[in-house]
Protein backbone atom coordinates (compact mmCIF):
# COMPACT_ATOMS: atom_id res chain seq x y z
CA UNK A 1 0.00 0.00 0.00
CA UNK A 2 2.58 2.60 -1.20
CA UNK A 3 1.68 6.44 -1.61
CA UNK A 4 2.39 5.79 -5.42
CA UNK A 5 -0.67 3.78 -5.68
CA UNK A 6 -3.72 6.53 -4.24
CA UNK A 7 -6.99 3.87 -5.14
CA UNK A 8 -5.29 1.20 -3.11
CA UNK A 9 -4.46 3.09 -0.57
CA UNK A 10 -8.34 5.07 -0.70
CA UNK A 11 -9.90 1.36 -1.03
CA UNK A 12 -7.84 -0.09 2.04
CA UNK A 13 -8.45 3.20 4.31
CA UNK A 14 -12.72 2.48 3.48
CA UNK A 15 -12.18 -0.92 4.27
CA UNK A 16 -11.02 0.07 7.54
CA UNK A 17 -13.50 2.62 8.14
CA UNK A 18 -16.78 0.38 7.57
CA UNK A 19 -15.19 -1.96 10.07
CA UNK A 20 -14.99 0.50 12.93
CA UNK A 21 -18.34 1.10 11.66
CA UNK A 22 -19.96 -1.77 12.32
CA UNK A 23 -17.97 -2.49 15.41
CA UNK A 24 -19.01 0.82 16.64
CA UNK A 25 -22.54 0.94 15.57
CA UNK A 26 -23.83 -2.25 14.68
CA UNK A 27 -24.08 -4.08 10.95
CA UNK A 28 -27.80 -2.22 10.60
CA UNK A 29 -27.06 0.72 12.02
CA UNK A 30 -24.68 1.28 9.79
CA UNK A 31 -25.89 0.12 6.52
CA UNK A 32 -28.69 2.86 8.14
CA UNK A 33 -26.58 5.81 7.45
CA UNK A 34 -27.07 5.48 3.92
CA UNK A 35 -30.52 4.59 3.66
CA UNK A 36 -30.30 0.96 2.46
CA UNK A 37 -32.81 -1.28 3.58
CA UNK A 38 -30.84 -4.21 5.65
CA UNK A 39 -32.51 -7.52 4.61
CA UNK A 40 -31.74 -10.23 7.55
CA UNK A 41 -29.89 -12.97 7.30
CA UNK A 42 -27.31 -10.69 5.81
CA UNK A 43 -26.23 -11.37 2.31
CA UNK A 44 -29.80 -11.78 0.96
CA UNK A 45 -29.00 -12.37 -2.88
CA UNK A 46 -26.49 -14.75 -2.83
CA UNK A 47 -28.34 -17.02 -0.01
CA UNK A 48 -30.97 -17.85 -3.23
CA UNK A 49 -27.96 -19.89 -4.98
CA UNK A 50 -25.96 -21.33 -1.40
CA UNK A 51 -29.64 -22.66 -0.88
CA UNK A 52 -30.21 -24.47 -4.16
CA UNK A 53 -28.68 -27.34 -2.44
CA UNK A 54 -31.65 -27.58 -0.26
CA UNK A 55 -34.31 -27.36 -2.78
CA UNK A 56 -33.03 -29.68 -5.45
CA UNK A 57 -32.17 -32.13 -2.76
CA UNK A 58 -36.02 -32.26 -2.02
CA UNK A 59 -36.12 -32.86 -5.82
CA UNK A 60 -38.02 -29.20 -6.45
CA UNK A 61 -37.60 -26.84 -9.03
CA UNK A 62 -36.17 -23.45 -7.81
CA UNK A 63 -37.32 -21.77 -10.54
CA UNK A 64 -41.25 -22.96 -9.39
CA UNK A 65 -40.59 -22.94 -5.42
CA UNK A 66 -37.71 -21.98 -3.66
CA UNK A 67 -38.07 -23.30 -0.37
CA UNK A 68 -33.61 -22.98 -0.01
CA UNK A 69 -34.47 -19.48 -0.41
CA UNK A 70 -35.42 -17.98 3.57
CA UNK A 71 -37.84 -15.51 1.44
CA UNK A 72 -38.84 -18.41 -1.27
CA UNK A 73 -38.34 -16.38 -3.76
CA UNK A 74 -38.02 -17.96 -7.01
CA UNK A 75 -34.81 -18.71 -8.72
CA UNK A 76 -33.78 -15.75 -11.38
CA UNK A 77 -30.14 -17.17 -12.02
CA UNK A 78 -29.30 -18.94 -15.23
CA UNK A 79 -28.89 -23.06 -14.89
CA UNK A 80 -25.24 -22.94 -14.98
CA UNK A 81 -25.53 -21.76 -10.92
CA UNK A 82 -26.93 -25.18 -9.94
CA UNK A 83 -23.90 -26.35 -10.59
CA UNK A 84 -22.69 -25.09 -6.93
CA UNK A 85 -25.21 -27.10 -5.19
CA UNK A 86 -23.84 -30.25 -7.02
CA UNK A 87 -20.05 -29.88 -5.74
CA UNK A 88 -21.77 -29.27 -2.25
CA UNK A 89 -22.21 -25.47 -1.70
CA UNK A 90 -24.65 -25.05 1.03
CA UNK A 91 -26.45 -22.00 3.38
CA UNK A 92 -23.58 -22.67 6.15
CA UNK A 93 -21.34 -21.16 3.11
CA UNK A 94 -22.83 -18.14 2.69
CA UNK A 95 -20.90 -15.90 4.68
CA UNK A 96 -17.55 -17.16 3.23
CA UNK A 97 -18.27 -16.78 -0.15
CA UNK A 98 -19.96 -13.03 0.05
CA UNK A 99 -16.91 -11.75 1.76
CA UNK A 100 -14.99 -13.51 -1.60
CA UNK A 101 -17.61 -11.81 -3.93
CA UNK A 102 -16.61 -8.10 -2.02
CA UNK A 103 -13.18 -9.10 -2.24
CA UNK A 104 -13.74 -10.19 -5.74
CA UNK A 105 -14.98 -6.21 -6.45
CA UNK A 106 -12.79 -4.69 -4.67
CA UNK A 107 -10.14 -5.94 -6.67
CA UNK A 108 -11.76 -5.03 -9.73
CA UNK A 109 -11.95 -1.47 -8.40
CA UNK A 110 -8.08 -1.31 -9.01
CA UNK A 111 -7.22 -3.72 -11.54
CA UNK A 112 -8.13 -1.45 -14.44
CA UNK A 113 -7.53 1.75 -12.63
CA UNK A 114 -4.13 1.20 -10.69
CA UNK A 115 -2.77 4.31 -12.19
CA UNK A 116 -5.59 6.86 -11.13
CA UNK A 117 -4.11 10.40 -9.24
CA UNK A 118 -5.56 11.06 -5.92
CA UNK A 119 -7.85 13.72 -7.25
CA UNK A 120 -9.58 11.16 -9.82
CA UNK A 121 -9.52 8.33 -6.72
CA UNK A 122 -11.74 10.70 -4.54
CA UNK A 123 -13.71 10.84 -6.99
CA UNK A 124 -14.25 7.48 -8.31
CA UNK A 125 -14.21 6.06 -4.10
CA UNK A 126 -16.95 8.74 -4.16
CA UNK A 127 -19.00 6.50 -6.44
CA UNK A 128 -17.73 3.68 -5.03
CA UNK A 129 -19.82 4.59 -1.48
CA UNK A 130 -22.52 5.51 -2.81
CA UNK A 131 -25.64 3.67 -1.36
CA UNK A 132 -26.75 1.95 -5.00
CA UNK A 133 -23.24 0.65 -5.14
CA UNK A 134 -22.90 -0.29 -1.13
CA UNK A 135 -26.49 -2.08 -1.71
CA UNK A 136 -25.33 -4.59 -3.67
CA UNK A 137 -22.17 -5.27 -1.49
CA UNK A 138 -25.13 -5.68 1.42
CA UNK A 139 -26.77 -7.91 -0.63
CA UNK A 140 -23.75 -9.54 -1.74
CA UNK A 141 -24.85 -9.45 -5.22
CA UNK A 142 -24.02 -11.92 -8.20
CA UNK A 143 -23.33 -8.91 -10.34
CA UNK A 144 -20.39 -8.31 -7.79
CA UNK A 145 -18.58 -11.26 -9.31
CA UNK A 146 -19.72 -9.77 -12.95
CA UNK A 147 -18.19 -6.43 -11.95
CA UNK A 148 -14.80 -8.29 -11.36
CA UNK A 149 -15.18 -10.30 -14.62
CA UNK A 150 -15.58 -7.15 -16.06
CA UNK A 151 -12.83 -5.21 -15.21
CA UNK A 152 -10.50 -8.45 -15.80
CA UNK A 153 -11.68 -8.25 -19.31
CA UNK A 154 -10.35 -4.68 -19.50
CA UNK A 155 -7.31 -5.19 -18.36
CA UNK A 156 -7.35 -8.29 -20.73
CA UNK A 157 -7.99 -6.20 -23.95
CA UNK A 158 -4.71 -4.66 -24.14
CA UNK A 159 -2.93 -8.10 -24.03
CA UNK A 160 -5.75 -10.51 -25.63
CA UNK A 161 -8.49 -9.65 -27.56
CA UNK A 162 -8.94 -13.43 -27.64
CA UNK A 163 -8.67 -14.20 -23.55
CA UNK A 164 -10.79 -11.01 -23.39
CA UNK A 165 -13.77 -12.14 -25.51
CA UNK A 166 -13.42 -15.68 -23.55
CA UNK A 167 -13.98 -14.13 -20.17
CA UNK A 168 -16.94 -11.76 -21.67
CA UNK A 169 -18.25 -15.12 -22.61
CA UNK A 170 -18.28 -16.58 -19.41
CA UNK A 171 -20.13 -13.84 -17.61
CA UNK A 172 -22.66 -14.50 -19.93
CA UNK A 173 -23.32 -17.77 -18.97
CA UNK A 174 -23.25 -16.16 -15.19
CA UNK A 175 -25.79 -13.70 -16.48
CA UNK A 176 -27.19 -12.69 -19.37
CA UNK A 177 -26.60 -9.22 -19.73
CA UNK A 178 -22.76 -8.95 -20.44
CA UNK A 179 -23.71 -9.64 -23.65
CA UNK A 180 -24.30 -6.35 -24.12
CA UNK A 181 -20.77 -5.77 -23.58
CA UNK A 182 -19.27 -7.72 -26.68
CA UNK A 183 -19.53 -3.85 -28.45
CA UNK A 184 -16.26 -3.51 -26.52
CA UNK A 185 -14.18 -5.80 -28.50
CA UNK A 186 -14.92 -3.22 -31.31
CA UNK A 187 -11.61 -2.04 -30.60
CA UNK A 188 -10.41 -4.75 -32.42
CA UNK A 189 -10.00 -4.91 -36.43
CA UNK A 190 -12.94 -5.68 -37.92
CA UNK A 191 -12.25 -8.71 -39.37
CA UNK A 192 -11.11 -9.90 -35.99
CA UNK A 193 -14.06 -8.19 -34.15
CA UNK A 194 -16.92 -10.00 -37.04
CA UNK A 195 -15.26 -13.84 -35.96
CA UNK A 196 -15.15 -13.07 -32.47
CA UNK A 197 -18.54 -11.68 -32.65
CA UNK A 198 -19.69 -14.38 -34.56
CA UNK A 199 -18.44 -16.87 -32.38
CA UNK A 200 -19.71 -15.53 -29.41
CA UNK A 201 -23.13 -15.22 -30.87
CA UNK A 202 -23.08 -18.69 -31.62
CA UNK A 203 -21.98 -20.39 -28.11
CA UNK A 204 -24.99 -17.88 -26.94
CA UNK A 205 -27.64 -19.49 -29.20
CA UNK A 206 -26.44 -22.80 -28.58
CA UNK A 207 -26.93 -21.93 -24.78
CA UNK A 208 -30.15 -20.36 -25.43
CA UNK A 209 -31.18 -23.30 -27.44
CA UNK A 210 -30.20 -25.88 -24.70
CA UNK A 211 -30.97 -24.29 -21.77
CA UNK A 212 -34.31 -22.32 -23.44
CA UNK A 213 -36.95 -22.88 -20.84
CA UNK A 214 -34.33 -21.84 -18.01
CA UNK A 215 -33.29 -18.91 -19.51
CA UNK A 216 -37.35 -17.56 -20.25
CA UNK A 217 -37.81 -18.81 -16.29
CA UNK A 218 -34.69 -16.70 -15.15
CA UNK A 219 -36.27 -13.68 -16.59
CA UNK A 220 -39.97 -14.06 -15.65
CA UNK A 221 -38.72 -14.75 -12.25
CA UNK A 222 -36.72 -11.36 -12.33
CA UNK A 223 -37.66 -8.67 -9.70
CA UNK A 224 -39.16 -6.16 -10.95
CA UNK A 225 -39.81 -3.03 -9.25
CA UNK A 226 -39.87 1.19 -9.81
CA UNK A 227 -38.48 1.54 -5.95
CA UNK A 228 -34.31 1.17 -6.09
CA UNK A 229 -34.15 0.79 -9.88
CA UNK A 230 -33.91 2.51 -12.74
CA UNK A 231 -34.98 1.51 -16.93
CA UNK A 232 -37.65 2.35 -19.44
CA UNK A 233 -40.39 0.73 -17.65
CA UNK A 234 -39.99 2.24 -14.50
CA UNK A 235 -42.36 4.93 -14.69
CA UNK A 236 -44.83 2.49 -16.02
CA UNK A 237 -44.60 0.63 -13.18
CA UNK A 238 -45.20 3.66 -10.87
CA UNK A 239 -48.31 4.55 -12.82
CA UNK A 240 -49.63 1.25 -13.06
CA UNK A 241 -49.57 1.31 -9.05
CA UNK A 242 -50.94 4.72 -8.89
CA UNK A 243 -54.83 6.61 -9.25
CA UNK A 244 -53.42 6.78 -12.85
CA UNK A 245 -53.25 3.09 -13.78
CA UNK A 246 -54.78 3.48 -17.03
CA UNK A 247 -51.92 5.80 -18.67
CA UNK A 248 -49.43 2.86 -17.41
CA UNK A 249 -49.54 1.02 -21.27
CA UNK A 250 -49.23 4.85 -22.79
CA UNK A 251 -45.99 5.41 -20.24
CA UNK A 252 -44.63 2.58 -21.60
CA UNK A 253 -44.61 3.31 -25.26
CA UNK A 254 -43.82 6.77 -24.69
CA UNK A 255 -40.63 5.52 -22.53
CA UNK A 256 -39.86 2.98 -25.00
CA UNK A 257 -40.52 5.53 -27.89
CA UNK A 258 -38.12 8.07 -26.23
CA UNK A 259 -34.68 5.62 -25.46
CA UNK A 260 -35.01 4.07 -29.25
CA UNK A 261 -35.32 7.77 -30.36
CA UNK A 262 -32.44 8.77 -28.61
CA UNK A 263 -30.30 5.70 -29.51
CA UNK A 264 -30.98 6.67 -33.24
CA UNK A 265 -29.62 10.32 -32.42
CA UNK A 266 -27.13 8.67 -30.58
CA UNK A 267 -25.82 7.13 -34.14
CA UNK A 268 -26.23 9.87 -36.24
CA UNK A 269 -24.38 11.76 -33.17
CA UNK A 270 -21.67 9.04 -33.92
CA UNK A 271 -21.26 9.85 -37.56
CA UNK A 272 -20.42 13.64 -36.83
CA UNK A 273 -18.13 13.36 -33.50
CA UNK A 274 -14.87 11.26 -33.41
CA UNK A 275 -13.83 10.19 -29.87
CA UNK A 276 -12.56 6.75 -30.19
CA UNK A 277 -8.58 8.40 -30.49
CA UNK A 278 -9.84 10.41 -27.19
CA UNK A 279 -8.42 9.13 -24.37
CA UNK A 280 -5.70 9.44 -21.43
CA UNK A 281 -5.14 5.59 -21.52
CA UNK A 282 -7.22 3.09 -23.55
CA UNK A 283 -8.10 0.80 -21.07
CA UNK A 284 -10.42 3.97 -19.53
CA UNK A 285 -11.78 4.36 -22.81
CA UNK A 286 -12.84 0.61 -23.02
CA UNK A 287 -13.81 0.48 -19.65
CA UNK A 288 -15.89 3.42 -20.48
CA UNK A 289 -17.89 1.56 -23.18
CA UNK A 290 -18.32 -1.12 -21.01
CA UNK A 291 -20.06 0.19 -18.39
CA UNK A 292 -21.63 2.40 -20.55
CA UNK A 293 -22.89 -0.51 -22.93
CA UNK A 294 -24.33 -2.43 -19.53
CA UNK A 295 -26.11 0.69 -18.48
CA UNK A 296 -27.81 1.18 -22.07
CA UNK A 297 -28.72 -2.16 -22.58
CA UNK A 298 -30.18 -3.16 -18.95
CA UNK A 299 -32.07 0.36 -19.37
CA UNK A 300 -34.31 -1.33 -22.30
CA UNK A 301 -34.34 -4.43 -20.05
CA UNK A 302 -37.50 -2.61 -18.02
CA UNK A 303 -36.60 -2.09 -14.70
CA UNK A 304 -33.35 -2.91 -12.97
CA UNK A 305 -31.95 -2.60 -8.97
CA UNK A 306 -30.46 0.48 -8.39
CA UNK A 307 -27.17 -2.07 -7.28
CA UNK A 308 -26.52 -3.14 -10.98
CA UNK A 309 -25.71 0.84 -11.03
CA UNK A 310 -22.31 -0.11 -10.02
CA UNK A 311 -21.19 -0.67 -13.23
CA UNK A 312 -21.25 3.37 -14.28
CA UNK A 313 -18.72 3.10 -11.80
CA UNK A 314 -16.34 1.65 -15.04
CA UNK A 315 -17.54 4.84 -17.08
CA UNK A 316 -15.88 7.30 -14.67
CA UNK A 317 -12.39 7.92 -15.35
CA UNK A 318 -12.88 8.42 -18.80
CA UNK A 319 -15.63 10.91 -18.25
CA UNK A 320 -12.82 12.61 -16.00
CA UNK A 321 -11.04 13.14 -19.19
CA UNK A 322 -13.64 14.43 -21.39
CA UNK A 323 -14.79 16.72 -18.80
CA UNK A 324 -11.94 18.85 -19.67
CA UNK A 325 -12.62 18.37 -23.15
CA UNK A 326 -11.58 21.70 -24.89
CA UNK A 327 -14.89 21.14 -27.67
CA UNK A 328 -17.78 22.80 -25.18
CA UNK A 329 -20.19 20.18 -26.70
CA UNK A 330 -18.54 17.45 -25.31
CA UNK A 331 -17.02 18.73 -22.02
CA UNK A 332 -20.70 19.78 -21.81
CA UNK A 333 -22.75 16.24 -22.12
CA UNK A 334 -19.68 14.62 -19.81
CA UNK A 335 -19.99 17.45 -17.51
CA UNK A 336 -23.83 16.64 -17.46
CA UNK A 337 -23.45 13.10 -17.68
CA UNK A 338 -21.24 13.12 -14.32
CA UNK A 339 -23.74 14.96 -12.38
CA UNK A 340 -26.74 12.62 -13.37
CA UNK A 341 -24.49 9.71 -12.43
CA UNK A 342 -23.69 10.35 -8.83
CA UNK A 343 -27.40 11.68 -8.94
CA UNK A 344 -28.56 8.14 -9.83
CA UNK A 345 -25.25 6.66 -7.45
CA UNK A 346 -26.42 8.69 -4.31
CA UNK A 347 -30.30 9.39 -4.81
CA UNK A 348 -31.10 6.95 -1.67
CA UNK A 349 -29.53 10.08 0.61
CA UNK A 350 -31.27 12.27 -1.45
CA UNK A 351 -34.61 10.72 -0.25
CA UNK A 352 -33.39 10.53 3.04
CA UNK A 353 -31.76 14.32 2.77
CA UNK A 354 -35.76 15.33 2.13
CA UNK A 355 -37.74 13.38 5.16
CA UNK A 356 -35.01 15.01 7.49
CA UNK A 357 -35.97 18.79 5.79
CA UNK A 358 -39.82 18.54 5.13
CA UNK A 359 -41.88 18.97 8.34
CA UNK A 360 -43.20 15.80 10.30
CA UNK A 361 -46.54 15.68 9.43
CA UNK A 362 -45.64 16.15 5.08
CA UNK A 363 -47.41 13.10 3.40
CA UNK A 364 -44.88 9.98 2.76
CA UNK A 365 -46.01 9.74 -0.64
CA UNK A 366 -45.19 13.43 -1.90
CA UNK A 367 -42.06 12.82 -0.06
CA UNK A 368 -41.27 10.24 -2.41
CA UNK A 369 -42.47 11.53 -5.23
CA UNK A 370 -40.34 14.43 -4.62
CA UNK A 371 -37.61 12.43 -4.45
CA UNK A 372 -38.37 9.79 -7.53
CA UNK A 373 -38.58 12.72 -9.69
CA UNK A 374 -35.33 13.55 -10.05
CA UNK A 375 -33.49 10.56 -9.43
CA UNK A 376 -35.49 9.63 -12.89
CA UNK A 377 -34.95 12.69 -14.65
CA UNK A 378 -31.26 11.96 -13.40
CA UNK A 379 -31.81 8.65 -14.77
CA UNK A 380 -32.88 9.60 -18.17
CA UNK A 381 -30.39 12.85 -18.90
CA UNK A 382 -27.31 10.12 -17.88
CA UNK A 383 -29.33 7.65 -20.43
CA UNK A 384 -29.28 9.96 -23.27
CA UNK A 385 -25.50 11.27 -22.43
CA UNK A 386 -23.82 7.70 -22.42
CA UNK A 387 -25.50 7.03 -25.28
CA UNK A 388 -23.68 9.95 -27.39
CA UNK A 389 -20.59 9.44 -25.91
CA UNK A 390 -20.60 5.48 -25.95
CA UNK A 391 -21.61 6.24 -30.23
CA UNK A 392 -19.44 8.44 -30.74
CA UNK A 393 -16.68 6.40 -29.17
CA UNK A 394 -16.72 3.68 -31.02
CA UNK A 395 -14.24 2.84 -33.94
CA UNK A 396 -14.79 4.72 -36.85
CA UNK A 397 -15.12 1.42 -38.77
CA UNK A 398 -18.50 1.03 -37.37
CA UNK A 399 -19.58 3.93 -39.38
CA UNK A 400 -18.40 3.28 -42.83
CA UNK A 401 -20.64 5.83 -44.78
CA UNK A 402 -20.27 8.22 -42.27
CA UNK A 403 -18.83 12.02 -44.25
CA UNK A 404 -17.16 15.07 -42.34
CA UNK A 405 -16.20 13.16 -38.81
CA UNK A 406 -14.90 15.67 -36.75
CA UNK A 407 -11.98 14.66 -34.60
CA UNK A 408 -11.19 16.22 -31.38
CA UNK A 409 -8.37 14.15 -30.35
CA UNK A 410 -5.28 16.01 -31.43
CA UNK A 411 -6.16 19.21 -29.02
CA UNK A 412 -7.00 17.47 -25.85
CA UNK A 413 -4.25 15.52 -26.22
CA UNK A 414 -2.15 18.66 -25.83
CA UNK A 415 -3.34 18.97 -22.44
CA UNK A 416 -2.64 14.87 -21.66
CA UNK A 417 -1.90 15.31 -17.71
CA UNK A 418 -3.93 18.29 -17.29
CA UNK A 419 -6.10 16.38 -14.94
CA UNK A 420 -3.85 13.72 -13.27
Amino acid sequence: MHLKHPLLVEIFGCILIFGLLFIGFGYENTWQFWNIPVMSPHFADLRAVTGLSITLSQGIDPMQYHPGDPWQRPFNYPPIWKLLAWIGVTPQHTTFLGLLLIGLFLAGLYLPFADLSWAQSAFFMFGVLSPAVLLGIERANIDLLIYFLMALTIWMMSRSISWAAVIIQTAILLKLYPLFVLITLARAQKRTFLIIIALSLGAFMLYFMTSFREILLTLNNTPKSYNLSYGISVIPKRLARSPYAPYATIGLILTSTTAVAIVIGGYFFGTKVDLSNDYQRERYLDAFRAGSAIYIGTFFLGSNFDYRLMFLLLTIPQLFWWWQSPAPLIRAIAQISGIALYMSLWHRLILRGLQWLLPADFPGSYTRALAFLPDELANWILFSGLVLLLAASLPRWLYPNAKHINSISSSVMDNKDKFS
